[in-house]
């Protein structure tokens, strides 16, 4: 809960810090499937993103701005091993820079690359470590998140635009319990559509 509200405090101000012509806000969500160790050794099953954004158009190809991002990811775990089977959520606040390029009047193509912060809550969990038995509770954890997406827009009218894209979204968050360090390397291909209004 501290994190969302540190990260909506962070897009309020960046509202107040950009308000003038060039700003641009988009809001995506879509599926998000587990890639890796996530999905084989963390239980993770296909769940769903959101992502939240403003930027700031330095020149027609290039911007600038912070991202709001949001995973859910289900588990199929045995009971004996995540008793509560609750699920993986992460949130990540992230400055990310846009590269566009035109391709015809409508229709545009664009990458967007970035880093910040990724808070992951991690499940109530019966694990083995080093051959011990040690019962994790659910807790969150921090760590450098990273992102990457390449997309497409249609624009719908000068200030509005659909958007499609793939993304990956990842990170090693990690939590300390009684002494011992619980860490988790996330990773999540996502498949998301949204729009996207110039300010």
């Amino acid at each position: 809960m501290k994190s969302l509200i540190i990260s909506l405090s962070l897009i309020c101000l960046s509202v107040s810090l950009f308000s003038q012509s060039g700003v641009y806000l988009s809001l995506e969500a879509g599926a998000a499937v587990p890639m890796g160790s996530f999905s084989s050794d963390a239980y993770a099953k296909a769940g769903w993103d959101g992502m939240a954004g403003i930027g700031y158009a330095i020149t027609d190809q290039l911007g600038a701005g912070l991202k709001l991002g949001f995973l859910h990811h289900p588990t199929d775990a045995p009971s004996e091993v995540f008793p509560g089977q609750s699920p993986w959520k992460s949130t990540a606040v992230l400055g990310v820079i846009r590269a566009s390029k035109p391709i015809n009047s409508n229709l545009i193509a664009d990458a967007e690359l970035g880093a910040g912060i990724l808070s992951t809550q991690f499940p109530e969990a019966n694990l083995v470590i080093n051959g011990s038995p040690v019962a994790r509770v659910s807790g969150s954890g921090n760590g450098l998140g990273y992102y990457l997406s390449l997309g497409m827009r249609y624009q719908l009218a000068e200030d509005f635009a659909f958007r499609l894209g793939l993304g990956y979204l990842g990170g090693t968050p990690s939590a300390t319990q009684n002494e011992l360090t619980f860490s988790r390397t996330i990773g999540t291909l996502t498949a998301n559509w949204g729009i996207l209004f110039e300010l």
